[in-house]
């Protein structure tokens, strides 16, 4: 330990990539979509925010609910693009220091034609490193680890 350092954990991030942590599910509204049914959506997901979609259902940026208009609909122009974006195949030290840089908890991650796969947080980049740590010192109670890519991915190299 000594040797490697203190920062073997951030080193090993080098080493694993977005596709290796769970990505969690976005709330989303179209751009278009009422603010009326914006604020539902918002307030059925108990979220402060949603994430705006383009036409090509691509991720735009945020919404905040106290931001959205009281009559008419979303636009992209709404949005608060501060998020960065990325793909399955960013390291995830790249993707914490994005997280970082822009100041922001998570990251949204998009496949190669740029259309949204879900976010990565640096929070459950911190349980996996958890989790994975646990894995590799054999502890039984350690969560099985998530397989890199899904079927959606088998044809996606990004």
């Amino acid at each position: 330990a000594r040797f490697v350092g203190a920062d073997r954990g951030l080193k090993r991030l080098s080493l694993y990539r977005v596709a290796d942590v769970p990505l969690l599910p976005a709330v989303t509204v179209k751009a278009g979509t009422p603010a009326s049914a914006a604020r539902a959506t918002a307030a059925g997901a108990n979220a402060r925010e949603v994430l705006v979609l383009d036409a090509e259902d691509r991720p735009v940026g945020w919404l905040m609910r106290e931001d959205m208009p009281g009559e008419g609909v979303v636009s992209v122009e709404m949005a608060d693009p501060s998020s960065p974006t990325m793909d399955r195949r960013t390291t995830l030290k790249d993707a914490l220091s994005m997280l970082l840089d822009h100041d922001v908890q998570s990251g949204i991650v998009i496949d190669r034609g740029g259309h949204l796969r879900g976010l990565l947080t640096v929070q459950a980049v911190m349980d996996w490193m958890r989790d994975e740590r646990a894995r590799a010192a054999g502890d039984p109670d350690a969560p099985a680890a998530e397989p890199g890519l899904d079927a959606d991915d088998a044809d996606d190299p990004a």
